[in-house]
């Protein structure tokens, strides 16, 4: 591992660091606002997914990933603060059930004393990302402030228990791109060209979860479907459909767990599972999925979108459109086979509210950067207490 080197000049250092593709998703766009600014000195690391993302975006960084297994990699996260000696520590927002780099970071920064600022990137399972459960301490990995997407996710936060005080709602940083993205009226037919659909073909995205994975590996807890129910439920609909489809599935990057069929009856059947979700939303007709932001992404971006949860606990609903009414929760083969065969019956009349509601014209980006060097002017006395049970990283 390269040292990090610090520049004596800058008058505010921060530590960016995240090992998740959502955490990356959210973390770049705030890096490279940071890096437009005079006298402050970002560095970033990355380990596995994340690290991938970071390279893949271009953002300079050190690789953690390799370092000969997870204690390692632990005991590196102390020496990288002490050689760069930030102001701040901005990571992710993953807590001890999930492990790694994001809670790791959290875990020292409290311990030193450094201010630390998390950034919320999904709708979705608030209390387990900074739960200490075996010791029965919510707030255990809660990084001094939290900046989250919208205010309503900041009244959701309140109601899991999580300080009011310590959120700020900047907006979801992802968002400025996504918005870019879909004011280039010629991307649709570049994106389809490229997976070579013809122009009587309506392309069908789906985009896979682990979810299965995450349940047995005590990451989350049932919600009552799977990404394969999920997914037969979409191709039972599909094999009655009229159309020539492109069905394309991308697999989640942390794990690929589906099969899938050659054709369905007038449908052909493609994986795509490296391609940009961006591209591949703005190559689809249809995006279908189940929890994902993705989907929000794609709501947003003006495409149709579905909402497959069959079997739903209503109470474990991760997916922000549908519990909060926006969108339906498809669970029947005849409900999926009305709402693609019906563009007009999909569409919801929504879209402007949800717009304004999640700040589309804004830069979030910038919000969280500011807020961001905000905390690094305030005093150390209003950072959190180091939590007493928690174990130490190094």
């Amino acid at each position: 591992m390269s040292r990090l080197q610090p520049n004596a000049k800058a008058g505010v250092r921060i530590l960016v660091g995240t090992q998740f593709p959502g955490g990356a998703t959210c973390l770049y766009p705030v890096v490279r606002e940071l890096h437009r600014r005079r006298d402050v000195d970002v560095q970033v690391i990355g380990r596995g997914h994340g690290a991938e993302f970071f390279r893949h975006h271009e953002i300079a960084f050190t690789d953690l990933t390799d370092l000969g297994g997870d204690r390692p990699t632990a005991a590196a996260v102390p020496d990288v603060i002490e050689q760069f000696r930030p102001d701040l520590i901005m990571t992710g927002v993953f807590g001890a059930a999930e492990g790694g780099l994001d809670h790791w970071l959290l875990q020292v920064a409290r311990q030193k004393r450094i201010r630390s600022l998390g950034v919320l990137d999904a709708w979705m399972n608030y209390a387990r990302r900074f739960a200490d459960v075996a010791r029965d301490d919510p707030i255990a990995y809660l990084p001094d402030r939290l900046a989250v997407m919208d205010e309503q996710t900041a009244d959701e936060l309140t109601l899991d228990g999580i300080p009011r005080d310590r959120v700020r709602v900047t907006g979801h940083p992802f968002l400025h791109e996504v918005r870019q993205r879909s004011d280039d009226p010629q991307a649709s037919l570049r994106h389809r060209r490229r997976l070579g659909v013809g122009p009587s073909e309506r392309v069908i995205a789906f985009f896979s979860e682990p979810i299965r994975w995450s349940e047995q590996q005590g990451l989350s807890t049932a919600v009552g479907y799977d990404e394969s129910t999920a997914f037969d439920l979409l191709t039972a609909a599909i094999a009655r459909s009229p159309r020539h489809n492109v069905l394309v599935v991308r697999e989640h990057p942390r794990h690929m767990s589906l099969t899938w069929p050659d054709h369905i009856h007038r449908t052909r059947v493609i994986t795509d599972s490296g391609a940009n979700a961006l591209d591949l939303i703005q190559a689809a007709d249809v995006v279908v999925g189940m929890s994902s932001t993705v989907l929000v992404y794609a709501y947003l971006m003006g495409r149709t979108v579905l909402v497959l949860q069959p079997g739903l606990r209503p109470e474990r609903d991760g997916n922000m459109l549908t519990r909060r009414g926006i969108l339906p929760n498809l669970q029947t083969v005849d409900q999926v086979r009305g709402m693609l065969e019906d563009p007009l019956r999909s569409a919801s009349k929504r879209l402007d509210a949800v717009r304004r509601a999640l700040e589309w014209e804004s830069r979030p980006d910038v919000r969280t950067a500011e807020c961001a060097l905000q905390l690094c002017g305030e005093p150390r006395d209003g950072l959190l207490e180091p939590a007493a049970t928690s174990s130490s990283v190094g």
